[in-house]
């Protein structure tokens, strides 16, 4: 399937009584098996570990940073969420969906446990400006 296909089946996607089950199976069709491995040779040994990320978008290189304790099941949920499923409001995740999630890199800023992430996260945030010119709605 090739990036034109996607983007046609997404446009048809709002006509569908519910358009939901199609970006499920895009997504378990598709992208799933994509991410998995990208999700593996980017994680590596760190897949159940927890700290700050960055998403970036590759065509205009806005930024996204996160926190998480454990790196594989968040980012198993931004890939969900930007595919319209379990779909909730955020700047990231209209971004993953119109862009696609091909467009996309992923990757470990540092690995720390749960107590250091929020000044972390607020000090990366902070370090891309990514409040300001990326996808975080807030510092932290």
């Amino acid at each position: 399937m090739s990036v034109n296909d996607i983007a046609k089946l997404k446009s048809m996607a709002p006509s569908f009584s519910r358009p939901e089950i199609f970006y499920k199976l895009l997504y378990e069709t598709y992208y799933k098996a994509l991410m998995e491995e990208l999700f593996k040779r980017v994680l590596g040994d760190n897949k159940d570990k927890g700290g700050i990320y960055k998403i970036t978008n590759i065509n205009d290189e806005k930024v996204y940073i996160g926190k998480t304790t454990k790196f594989i099941d968040r980012w198993r949920t931004h890939a969900k969420r930007g595919c319209n499923i379990e779909r909730i409001a955020g700047q990231i995740y209209d971004a993953l969906f119109k862009e696609g999630l091909e467009n996309f890199t992923w990757e470990i800023i540092e690995v720390c446990p749960k107590e250091e992430q929020t000044e972390k996260e607020k000090y990366w945030i902070e370090f891309y400006h990514s409040d300001q010119y990326g996808y975080n709605m807030k510092k932290g």
